[in-house]
């Protein structure tokens, strides 16, 4: 350990990091670099050795509430560079913390083991635990049933086939036309995936349709109606009560497989998937993988879900969004393959096309030369060489991953307010503190989820104004909302900003009985 120790010191960091490693040995409850830890800006940057074999405590026992006594971060703080700084490091030991809890292997028996995914050439290879849980599809299903009880040794088996080819697009352009295509001339595949307390408090609440939506709005109409972030609210027992009681030290695991009210911390996670069809060119061990029914994409692209085939499909992209008692707005981790545009061979880029337009969606007609146009900070790159290394010791297939980015907030401030508590309507107000909390960092993608979003900064020689082309995380899901009544004009749901507490999935929702909420004669499908 010492002689890699050194190596790194040697090698891999810049002036602008922190160039010593601090070894920390676990603890019974919080790991022992956690309960020693005073935040303190001038220290050295922790890096646990045993980051990769910690056990999957509630949120708040890694998480500690990350420095909270730092933020908020003002402008005229001379330190608030050496904040934002320290603030990146302990949120991205964080990020890949909740990575490794996740794909931790399930045995034969559905238990959820301390062993991380091994790369693995094979057919039947070990699954990790978020392929247990529900995809938003078997969830929201297209009568607004109500979706079949949670089971996990069950739950994969539910998985409704790959269909979802379609990213969010620049302002005004069109989804349809925002398909990413890999170098094998195939297009990439979404999912979104739930935690078992996520489950529990959709179900529970009934909002697994648009009806059972309308009516909780409604009956929170002084929330819902005038766009209040608090309208859904999905705390979690972990949340609410992590440092007391029976919780005091956060030290009761959670239970990843299910959740019983009031017997485990809950965890509110949601994940996006980018899945890649894996072909005769790749190889397999280097990928999350498994096999899973995915819907025929003929000419154009149009979905054909009756029409579906059993792949080896590969993931590329994956994005987590997580809550925690310090981030009421989530926590946002994204992670991406190694070799998407990076390496001999990418799976995203030619290097032998140096005139081929970047991130531009075609409707799926070309390949998409995939360009990552925000480098990643220094501070992460140095987390995650020190956790691939730890990964690469274990033989892990994590370790052919890079974690992009953390966002998170830095100040308790309202949506759209500026230092001062202001409400402001401003571009720049928009820009920067949409959700509210002034994320960081401001911007942060996943090529391969949020390709055709990376435009660049521009300068509009007719309005003499920059125009910014990426995206924030934090800010794009604030827009999320449930349904708060039935458009008498289009018999279309009606869906609210800020009321969905940072999560689409809630658009994906039919309706079951529309004649109670919509005029006869004004209802569309």
């Amino acid at each position: 350990m010492m002689k890699y120790l050194q190596v790194i010191l040697l090698t891999c960091f810049t002036a602008s990091v922190h160039a010593k490693y601090i070894e920390y040995d676990d603890a019974a409850y919080y790991p022992s670099w956690l309960i020693s830890e005073e935040c303190n800006i001038f220290n050295e940057y922790h890096y646990p050795k045993n980051i990769t074999k910690l056990s999957n405590y509630p949120l708040d026992a890694y998480n500690k509430n990350v420095c909270t006594h730092l933020k908020p971060l003002a402008d005229s703080d001379p330190h608030k560079t050496q904040k934002i700084d320290y603030l990146t490091h302990r949120y991205n030991l964080f990020s890949w913390l909740k990575f490794i809890a996740l794909n931790r292997e399930i045995n034969e028996t559905y238990e959820v083991t301390q062993n991380n995914l091994k790369t693995c050439q094979k057919e039947d290879c070990p699954t990790p635990v978020w392929l247990h849980w529900r995809d938003s599809e078997s969830v929201f299903l297209q009568n607004g049933e109500k979706p079949q009880a949670w089971d996990f040794t069950k739950n994969f088996d539910m998985l409704v086939p790959l269909s979802k080819v379609e990213q969010v697009s620049p302002r005004n352009g069109n989804n349809e036309k925002a398909i990413l295509i890999d170098q094998a001339n195939n297009p990439i595949y979404y999912q979104s995936i739930i935690s078992p307390y996520l489950f529990h408090f959709i179900v529970n609440k009934n909002l697994y349709n648009l009806d059972g939506q309308i009516d909780f709005a409604q009956g929170k109409k002084w929330a819902c109606h005038n766009n209040n972030i608090d309208c859904l609210n999905t705390n979690t027992i972990g949340y609410l009560r992590c440092g007391t009681g029976q919780f005091k030290n956060c030290n009761k695991q959670q239970d990843l497989t299910q959740y019983t009210p009031l017997k485990s911390p809950g965890l509110a996670v949601e994940i996006k998937v980018a899945w890649k069809i894996l072909t005769s060119d790749d190889d397999k061990s280097r990928y999350i993988h498994t096999q899973l029914p995915v819907a025929k994409m003929p000419i154009g692209y149009k979905r054909n879900v009756e029409t579906t085939e059993l792949l080896n499909v590969g993931v590329v992209g994956f994005h987590i969004n997580q809550k925690t008692a310090s981030s009421g707005n989530w926590v946002y981790s994204t992670f991406s393959h190694k070799d998407n545009v990076w390496g001999q061979t990418p799976s995203f880029y030619n290097r032998y096309c140096p005139t081929c337009p970047i991130n531009t969606a075609t409707s799926g007609a070309t390949k998409t030369q995939v360009v990552r146009l925000e480098k990643i900070d220094p501070i992460t790159e140095a987390v995650n060489q020190f956790v691939q290394h730890q990964l690469a010791q274990e033989n892990s297939v994590l370790q052919n991953y890079k974690l992009i980015g953390t966002q998170f907030t830095t100040d308790s401030s309202e949506p759209l307010t500026d230092k001062n508590q202001n409400y402001q309507q401003t571009s720049r107000a928009k820009l920067t503190n949409f959700a509210g909390g002034s994320p960081h960092p401001l911007f942060l993608t996943n090529e391969t989820i949020e390709t055709f979003l990376q435009q660049g900064n521009t300068f509009n020689t007719s309005t003499k104004k920059l125009t910014y082309k990426s995206s924030s995380c934090m800010n794009c899901h604030a827009n999320a909302g449930i349904a708060i009544e039935c458009n008498q004009k289009t018999g279309k749901p009606k869906f609210a900003k800020y009321t969905g507490d940072f999560m689409f999935i809630f658009s994906e929702a039919k309706w079951q009985n529309k004649d109670k909420y919509c005029e006869p004669d004004t209802q569309t499908d």
